[in-house]
């Protein structure tokens, strides 16, 4: 596996995390991976990369930053469709929040 430096280690050290070769041969372009969200978090990208808690979830407010926490992944419909959001927590908005027919303004 360390062609560069003249000796060989077993494959099964390649890309373990630690460096093998004096090269660094055996750590080069490695698969980079993202642990999982915890079992008490929501995982707002699918992939591991942003997890907010579950009680964060469906609460008015786009924890994730990309409204995914906020989304029935189902129907992609927002959680609070029948919920009247301007009553609770002021819809996430920061000013005056009024209730209309294409949404919270």
């Amino acid at each position: 596996l360390c062609v560069q430096d003249n000796y060989c280690v077993h494959n099964s050290l390649r890309c373990d995390g630690q460096t093998d070769c004096m090269s660094g041969f055996d750590e080069i372009n490695c698969p980079t991976t993202t642990p999982p969200c915890a079992n008490n978090a929501f995982d707002c990208n699918g992939d591991g990369s942003n997890c907010v808690d579950n009680s964060r979830v469906c609460d008015g407010f786009d924890d994730c930053g990309n409204y995914a926490d906020e989304r029935d992944p189902q129907t992609g419909d927002t959680c609070h469709k029948s919920e009247d959001l301007c009553k609770t927590h002021n819809g996430g908005c920061s000013q005056m929040c009024f209730r209309k027919p294409q949404g919270r303004l």
